[in-house]
């Protein structure tokens, strides 16, 4: 479920944490399967280290829906996925 730590909670669902909802520790801390959306590799190494499972990169080409925050384009998801020791 993304970004919404109670409705995963009541379905046993995968918690999926977002900048604007309860972080990804919260759903480790909750039982629940938990990944992240980062946007660089810092993001990504504190979502790792929160227990995350699995990582999500965005955005890899610009987008409307992340107004102001830079394309990574294939290099930036390169860097992410080679750092990383969850799936992205």
């Amino acid at each position: 479920v993304h970004g919404r730590l109670d409705a995963a909670r009541r379905l046993g669902a995968i918690h999926h944490a977002t900048r604007h909802g309860a972080p990804v520790a919260d759903g480790v801390a909750a039982g629940l399967v938990a990944g992240a959306s980062v946007h660089d590799t810092d993001e990504a190494a504190k979502a790792v280290d929160a227990g995350a499972s699995y990582l999500f990169v965005s955005p890899v080409w610009s987008t409307a829906t992340h107004p102001g925050v830079p394309a990574l384009g294939v290099d930036g998801l390169r860097a992410i996925a080679g750092s990383s020791p969850v799936p992205v």
